[in-house]
């Protein structure tokens, strides 16, 4: 039977050899809670951690500054604005952190971006009940709704959210498997 050892290093090897993982062990309980938020969360208008409610408020911001930047461009480029750049911006992010050679500010971003998904595939959940809470409780304004009646794809919005889960939880994954293919 093989004898099962740990290499003979000195502390400042191993150190060496743990220091790059350090980012992701931090950053893996915030993939975890942000990959678990669930619907009647938001509808019960509960947030599991002060953390998540504050990266959310901010993707809200951003969202919405979307159908602003967008709305120039048509009815259906003005719904489909507030995800776009809800996704467009943390992927800035990454890049901007990866040019750079950042690598926690790419981890950080790839974070945002999966959360990002993780809410968009809960509007896009919701868009056949359109039962979440909107800004000014109007119905009417729901994005998703709007946009896959427009497309009529509004039966294939579980399957559109699931993408939109799986997107997320990939994002998770690249972020926190990072330090295995870079910079090392």
């Amino acid at each position: 039977m093989p004898h099962l050892s740990f290499p003979n290093r000195s502390p400042a090897e191993w150190w060496d050899v743990i220091r790059p993982w350090l980012p992701s062990l931090i950053l893996l309980p915030l993939c975890i809670q942000f990959a678990q938020v669930d619907t009647l969360d938001i509808l019960r208008r509960e947030v599991p951690f002060f953390f998540y409610g504050m990266l959310d408020s901010l993707t809200l911001v951003v969202h919405e500054a979307g159908h602003f930047v967008f709305r120039f461009f048509g009815r259906f480029l003005m719904f489909a604005g507030g995800t776009i750049l809800q996704l467009l911006l943390p992927l800035v992010l990454v890049w901007h952190f990866y040019v750079h050679d950042y690598r926690f500010g790419v981890q950080c971003g790839l974070l945002w971006f999966g959360q990002s998904c993780v809410d968009v595939s809960i509007y896009a959940g919701d868009a056949q009940q359109r039962i979440l809470p909107l800004l000014g409780d109007n119905l009417d304004g729901h994005d998703w709704h709007n946009m896959l009646g427009m497309l009529g794809l509004l039966d294939a919005a579980p399957v559109i959210s699931g993408v939109f889960y799986g997107v997320g939880l990939l994002a998770f994954g690249a972020l926190l498997i990072l330090p295995r293919f870079m910079w090392t």
